[in-house]
């Protein structure tokens, strides 16, 4: 029987990426009687909201092998775009939470040899285990992220800057008068405050 058990072990930030990033940390465990030469993983990654979620990214894990009955941990890193903490930043507004909950779509091949002279290279079907059911084509785990830890990525990366939700039409109005005019938003958000406090005689 071929198949790998993957548990989801931590997700921390990652503080000297370009943008704000997580790391996802896997043990995968090669339950079967097959040494596996090399395995290729994909991951979904979708950001839990409510009884929803929302893909944020794709990420495919950097081959590896595994000989049998060996246990290894294996690692990932997903960029979190300035949409994605918007959208966390809109959740925690509505549900209040002390944790992010992400959950991983787990899917991949790996391939081994049935015999000892080439070319003799088979590959899995149905290679995960899950709920003590083998022959499965995917796995779904969670990984938990508290939100104070969130908020400090962000302060290192953003330091700054504040986040404020505004409505997407009032932010599409913005635009329109930022690709006019050629300013930042900072800088509109400052003209906007200049003329409102000429307004009111400030």
């Amino acid at each position: 029987m071929t198949h790998l058990d993957v548990r989801t072990l931590s997700v921390e930030p990652v503080y000297n990426a370009l943008i704000p990033t997580l790391k996802f940390n896997l043990g995968i465990q090669n339950r079967s009687d097959n040494d596996y030469a090399i395995c290729n993983l994909s991951v979904d990654a979708y950001l839990v909201l409510g009884q929803d979620s929302m893909l944020i990214g794709s990420i495919q894990v950097l081959p590896f092998s595994l000989p049998r009955r060996e246990v290894k941990d294996i690692t990932f890193h997903l960029p979190l775009t300035i949409d994605v903490n918007n959208a966390i930043f809109e959740r925690l507004k509505v549900i209040q939470s002390e944790e992010l909950i992400f959950r991983l779509k787990i899917r991949g091949l790996c391939m081994f040899k049935s015999s000892p002279s080439p070319p003799s290279y088979m590959v899995t079907a149905g290679l995960f285990i899950e709920s003590g059911r083998a022959g499965v084509n995917e796995v779904i785990r969670e990984a938990r992220l508290s939100v104070e830890q969130w908020r400090k990525l962000l302060s290192e990366y953003y330091r700054n800057l504040t986040w404020i939700a505004i409505s997407r039409e009032t932010y599409l109005k913005l635009k329109k008068i930022v690709d006019k005019t050629g300013y930042t938003f900072d800088e509109l958000m400052e003209k906007l405050l200049e003329a409102w406090q000429r307004e009111r005689g400030a």
